[in-house]
């Protein structure tokens, strides 16, 4: 959840407007996501939400008992990243 907070100038102990988001200096957090290779529109889909391709590819889980197994055989999931 998101809550923002509006304080007056005079409670915030100065009258300079807040900066335009966090320091760039800090450190950066990364975040992953494996998406089915064989799917481009869901790749794009992340790519617009701000995912970049990685070109990392991982294999795709088969020999998990209890899951169904795939349709296809040639699936492999490709590593997308986002820096925040």
């Amino acid at each position: 959840m998101l809550a923002i907070v509006f304080r007056p100038a005079s409670a915030r102990g100065s009258s300079k407007l807040p900066s335009d988001g966090p320091s760039r200096s800090g450190p950066r957090r990364r975040c992953g996501w494996h998406v089915i290779a064989q799917r481009p529109e869901l790749i794009a889909w992340y790519e617009l939400r701000g995912y970049r391709r990685t070109r990392a590819q991982k294999p795709f889980h088969t020999a998990t008992p209890g899951f169904s197994l795939p349709r296809r055989p040639d699936l492999m999931f490709e590593v997308l990243t986002k820096v925040r």
